[in-house]
């Protein structure tokens, strides 16, 4: 959801995105997986984002990358989970709230002319 909130603070307002996701199926808990995702599909709906998502079914997927229509790929090693967990304090914390103000674990990104 961070990386759909990124997109759509970084485009124009008459622009439309589509993300497609391809995911592991969460064996223990498919089904809150599906609502969480349909969440997802949901809450970008009138904000210029087409999402959709589907489960790999062969069970073999392990890479982390993001294809764009531009002719780039951009190999995550961790995928989208760089950043390390808010500090959680008495009161306001901006890391909460702003990822620039959250640490980062450490992370590589290969970008890749397609």
């Amino acid at each position: 959801m961070d990386f759909i909130e990124i997109v759509i603070g970084s485009k124009r307002p008459e622009d439309h995105v589509t993300i497609h996701l391809t995911t592991g199926p969460d064996e223990g808990n498919m089904m809150e997986q599906r609502e969480l995702l349909d969440s997802i599909v949901s809450a970008t709906s009138g904000a210029g984002v087409d999402f959709s998502w589907s489960f790999d079914g062969t069970g073999s997927i392990h890479g982390r990358e993001i294809t764009a229509d531009s002719g780039w790929k951009m190999v995550l090693d961790r995928g989208l989970d760089i950043f390390q967990a808010p500090i959680r304090s008495e009161g306001f914390s901006l890391s909460d709230r702003m990822q620039e103000h959250r640490l980062v674990k450490g992370f590589y990104v290969t970008y890749v002319k397609v």
